[in-house]
């Protein structure tokens, strides 16, 4: 089958986004999706594509795949260079890298004048306060390798242009800091045209991005991806995302109003494109994987021990039910079904409440709620109703008078009551299917004839 016929199959198989609760801290950029913990990031790359600081409405099949694997390759070529902070590729989606504190300022490395340096030299025939020589023509070599910094805007939602004496003169980091950076970025540009000349591609410009581990710099983010990168293929431009901002610009969109939406030969096409570009630069066929994304992500980053691959919101409505919540979480311990606790009632916060459904919505791994609320159990119908997730109510040092609000939900509003919270643990297991059950039922089975042997005596 043809490369474009499988892309067009699969044009429905995008990943767009990608919490997944149990790897913690979560925070969404452009592209991909970060998991924080203590010492090391999961980094999710998603299907997103981006341009002009706005995410465009429509996925790109295979795309994060390219972006991550195509960064992976880099890391290596690269790493004798400067060190970075890659551990290890679980999923074609997804790296495991080291914590770090990043640098607000990303280097652009310049070959030829194009894209929003020739934009800018339109204007008065400078680049990030370097002046260049007149009746330059757009993507022309330039005399000679330009570096031109960007820095993170005061909103923090997109990087603007600067010099290199303004991040000195601002002390945005060090005079020696941002040498090295230079330096580096230098060196890893050479490396990258070095090699993609052997590959028939031309490196037009690109962007570094870094960090610091303990006082020493390190390389992060991606590098010489389509997303980062222009490549030439010969007298074939546009092998990356200028592509796409080129056909966004010929329809009056920068960055202002209503974004127009991609019909599928483009998106085709794009994908099309960035996957040509990693055969090209790593000479190996791209792999298609016709497992759904988001499924195969779940799969393999369990199969590695990064999660269980399963996941229970606790919910309770008030401090006061603390120690019931412990029961519940003690009982998801014994199946190994990790979990966190959240503290929001619906009758008195429920905005609250609203916003961490919200949350666990996204979540590409199974999830089932657990909800505890005695009196009049609202909780568990408003976390029903607003969920595409099982709910068991479990209430609180529960009576007889109290449960009828947990058992009578409205119509399509459905939840599991459960009375005793270890039982509540198991029946959120036995949705899940884990093999835990049969093996907790089975030491119940032989605790329970043990007590008949030892009662015959």
């Amino acid at each position: 089958m043809l490369k474009k016929d499988i892309i067009q199959g699969n044009l429905d198989n995008v990943i767009k986004n990608c919490y997944i609760p149990e790897l913690g801290e979560f925070y969404s950029g452009k592209v991909r999706d970060n998991h924080i913990s203590t010492d090391k990031r999961v980094m999710i790359t998603t299907d997103r594509i981006s341009a002009y600081d706005r995410i465009l409405k429509r996925g790109i099949p295979f795309k994060g795949q390219v972006l991550n694997q195509l960064a992976a390759y880099w890391f290596e070529q690269t790493k004798d260079i400067i060190r970075n902070h890659l551990i290890d590729v679980p999923d074609p989606n997804v790296i495991v890298v080291e914590e770090c504190k990043p640098i607000t300022v990303e280097v652009i490395i310049r070959r030829y004048l194009s894209g929003s340096a020739w934009r800018s030299y339109l204007k008065d025939k400078e680049v990030s306060g370097i002046k260049l020589p007149a009746n330059l023509k757009e993507d022309q070599l330039l005399p000679e390798l330009i570096i031109t910094p960007t820095t993170k805007a005061v909103d923090g939602t997109h990087y603007e242009e600067i010099s290199s004496d303004e991040i000195i003169k601002n002390n945005i980091i060090s005079k020696d800091v941002y040498k090295k950076i230079e330096e580096t970025a230098i060196k890893l540009f050479k490396r990258g045209e070095e090699i993609l000349n052997t590959r028939g591609l031309t490196l037009v410009d690109t962007k570094y991005e870094f960090g610091e581990v303990n006082g020493e710099l390190i390389l992060i983010d991606e590098i010489h991806t389509p997303d980062s990168s222009r490549f030439w293929e010969k007298d074939i431009k546009y092998q990356d995302k200028e592509f796409v901002r080129k056909w966004l610009r010929e329809r009056g969109f920068m960055g202002d109003g209503e974004q127009p939406e991609m019909p599928d030969d483009i998106v085709v096409e794009v994908a099309s494109r960035y996957i040509n570009v990693y055969e090209k630069i790593t000479e190996n066929e791209f792999e298609f994987h016709s497992f759904p994304v988001k499924e195969r992500i779940i799969y393999n980053l369990k199969k590695k021990g990064y999660i269980k691959g399963c996941f229970v919101p606790v919910i309770i409505a008030s401090d006061k039910d603390l120690e019931w919540a412990k029961k519940i979480k003690e009982g998801l311990d014994e199946f190994g079904i990790a979990s966190y606790l959240n503290v929001s009632s619906a009758h008195k916060t429920p905005e609250h409440l609203l916003k961490i459904i919200k949350k666990y919505e996204n979540s590409i791994e199974p999830i089932v709620y657990i909800t505890s609320a005695g009196m009049s159990d609202a909780l568990s119908g408003m976390v029903s109703a607003n969920t595409r997730f099982p709910v068991i109510a479990c209430p609180p040092d529960f009576n007889f008078n109290d449960i009828s609000s947990s058992l009578r939900m409205p119509s399509y509003v459905p939840s599991m009551v459960v009375l005793n919270p270890k039982n509540a643990a198991m029946a959120a297991a036995k949705i899940f299917n884990l093999e835990s059950v049969s093996k907790k039922i089975n030491e119940y089975k032989d605790k329970l004839k043990k007590l008949d042997e030892e009662c015959k005596y």
